[in-house]
């Protein structure tokens, strides 16, 4: 398993969107406030990365037409953000588990 540097948790959140329980659009404004809340990493690229999807994800939570395809895309982005390597290790450090289940 990877060192993951820090933690996303939205397990909790996660299946009320397919309960119905609450919208894609809560559950992108959920991922955006706890991915702003993260400690910064000091490293320009990864902190500045993790600011713009922070804003895609904020702006998807306020836009009433935003669907489940449109969110894939931004957790894709998010996933790719996370599981990008510190110390270009197999399994070494990396910079976000995002937990989901």
């Amino acid at each position: 398993m990877a060192a993951w540097q820090r933690k996303l948790d939205v397990k909790a959140e996660w299946p009320l969107v397919k309960d119905g329980k609450i919208t894609i659009q809560r559950l992108a404004e959920i991922v955006a406030e706890r991915l702003a809340a993260l400690r910064d990493f000091g490293d320009p690229d990864i902190d500045d990365e993790r600011d713009d999807i922070v804003a895609e994800f904020a702006a998807f939570s306020r836009d009433e037409d935003s669907d489940v395809d449109g969110f894939e895309e931004l957790y894709d982005r998010l996933c790719d953000w996370g599981d990008q390597s510190l110390d270009g290790k197999f399994n070494g450090r990396k910079v976000c588990w995002i937990a989901t289940f």
